[in-house]
């Protein structure tokens, strides 16, 4: 007999986000929800106007952002801006 609280994946055939997310990861950042900056192309900075170095404000000059692909993976709204801060805010540099 079988312990019905262990649940493997092949066992589990369910539509849940939780399982897909498990089952596949993403295609594009390999569930890690962060993808390089496009403004500063992953660096943190960008060279201003008159050549002056400037921190990048999308990314707050840690290079990264946010995976666009991942927001209908988890259910989550790509237009709710503090939201996305706190999820940004809990990763690490």
């Amino acid at each position: 007999s079988t312990d019905p609280a262990v649940v493997t994946m092949k066992d589990s055939q369910t539509t849940s986000d939780d399982d897909d997310t498990i089952a596949c990861p993403c295609p594009v950042c390999q569930d890690t929800r962060r993808v390089p900056c496009p403004n500063c192309d992953g660096i943190g900075t960008y060279v201003a106007m008159g050549g002056r170095t400037v921190q990048c404000t999308s990314c707050n000059g840690r290079g990264f952002v946010m995976c666009r692909a991942c927001f209908d993976r988890y259910n989550e709204d790509p237009y709710d801006i503090d939201a996305i801060r706190q999820v940004m805010n809990r990763m690490p540099d």
